[in-house]
């Protein structure tokens, strides 16, 4: 029996590059769901952990990468047992889903009336999704609800954007059916996001990682910036001014 392929972030980076670059959405988004059908089923992905703790206040969603090159992201969600999303779009933005963990119940609905900012909907399908299953969302397409189907352990999910989802509107449920549009920002926790094809940073730790994802140095920042500070006041330290090559986004999440 032949050894099992360990595909990191690097790797997966690199696969989403080739993806979104094969022409219209339609291609783009199949082609991706069904790479991260292969690459989840197989069980070959390996995400940091911080990037997978679950919160006990609400679903996790954490930034893995964002490409302003080619325009897209790649977010890492993590659900505590019965954490559920409201009904909600995703702004206009195309996006490709799949479980790597766990299992999780979808519940996709269609506009079936409008009325201003009240709208009415259609369930169209609800399904139990397995490690390995995956969908895509084009708008106009793109309303759901997302739950944790598991009521003993997290979930975690993958979610490749056609953009960068900085907002989306979410549907309140009235008593006569129909539901109010209300715009949000979504909490996003950047304790984790990629830098380059080294490592990730995240508010306490940053990793390192093996061409393969395997972590490999794990330095505190605080700790480290002390020992860079010593260094460079030396008189004999030629580091003095030296910045990080590797561009890192300054974010700030919500809790």
């Amino acid at each position: 029996m032949g050894e099992r392929t360990v595909v990191g972030p690097a790797e997966l980076i690199s696969m989403l590059d080739r993806s979104v670059q094969t022409g219209r959405i339609e291609e783009i988004t199949e082609r991706i769901r069904l790479q991260l059908s292969d690459l989840f089923g197989s069980e070959s992905l390996r995400l940091p952990d911080p990037l997978c703790a679950p919160r006990e206040e609400c679903y996790a969603r954490r930034l893995l990468h964002r490409s302003e090159q080619l325009g897209y992201t790649a977010v890492v969600m993590t659900w505590g047992p019965g954490q559920t999303t409201p009904l909600h779009d995703h702004a206009g933005i195309w996006c490709v889903e799949g479980v790597v963990r766990g299992e999780m119940k979808v519940t996709r609905y269609q506009v079936a009336e409008r009325n201003g900012e009240r709208f009415r909907f259609d369930e169209v399908e609800q399904v139990r999704a397995g490690v390995g299953s995956s969908g895509a969302l084009i708008p106009p397409f793109e309303h759901h609800v997302l739950a944790n189907a598991l009521d003993d352990r997290p979930s975690i999910t993958l979610h490749v954007y056609g953009g960068e989802m900085d907002h989306c509107c979410i549907y309140r449920p009235r008593d006569d059916g129909w539901h109010d549009r209300v715009q949000k920002t979504p909490r996003v926790f950047f304790e984790g996001f990629f830098i380059g094809r080294t490592g990730i940073r995240h508010g306490r730790w940053v990793l390192r990682y093996k061409k393969s994802g395997v972590r490999v140095k794990a330095i505190c920042p605080r700790r480290e910036r002390a020992r860079r500070s010593r260094r460079e006041s030396s008189p004999w330290s030629s580091a003095r001014g030296v910045r990080m090559r590797n561009r890192v986004w300054s974010l700030r999440g919500s809790s």
